[in-house]
């Protein structure tokens, strides 16, 4: 799927590869719902659409390439700058992905695209090594914008 994210990419069409990984109808880890954990690899990768934390089934899982990235055939647009800017703007529209307020390049929310009800309160980031620092990163440039949603880093 692609989350549209023109400031991530640098172009008003731009848009990132991600996956999302969903528990089954009925697995939801909680009883009104299911939490989401975005996973940020570390080093300088460019991001990846390989299902993390497999053993984490009963949690929806988003992985996605920053801007630049490729994984075989799919890229995200935009040009990799590196974890700066434009990847932590990147990073920022796939948690308002998470959190239902942007809807993807198709027009659905995550809650049209997973069969467990969503718990957009309860967003996680989890970087790995080089990972953690843009996760601290889109949490000092956009904060004010993801507390209701970003609760665990």
């Amino acid at each position: 799927m692609r989350v549209p994210s023109p400031e991530g990419t640098g172009r008003p069409d731009g848009r990132l590869a991600a996956r999302v990984f969903s528990p089954a109808a009925g697995e939801a880890r909680y009883p009104e719902g299911v939490p989401v954990l975005i996973w940020v690899p570390g080093a300088d990768s460019r991001g990846t659409l390989t299902e993390p934390l497999p053993q984490a089934a009963d949690v929806i899982r988003i992985a996605f390439l920053f801007p630049g990235g490729c994984e075989g055939p799919v890229c995200s647009d935009g040009t990799y700058d590196h974890r700066g800017q434009r990847s932590i703007a990147a990073l920022r529209d796939v948690i308002l992905y998470a959190a239902g307020r942007l809807p993807d390049a198709a027009g659905r929310t995550l809650d049209e695209v997973v069969p467990v009800p969503t718990l957009h309160d309860d967003v996680g980031l989890l970087g790995s090594s080089n990972g953690g620092n843009i996760v601290v990163a889109v949490a000092a440039f956009y904060g004010t914008e993801l507390a209701g949603y970003l609760r665990y880093i």
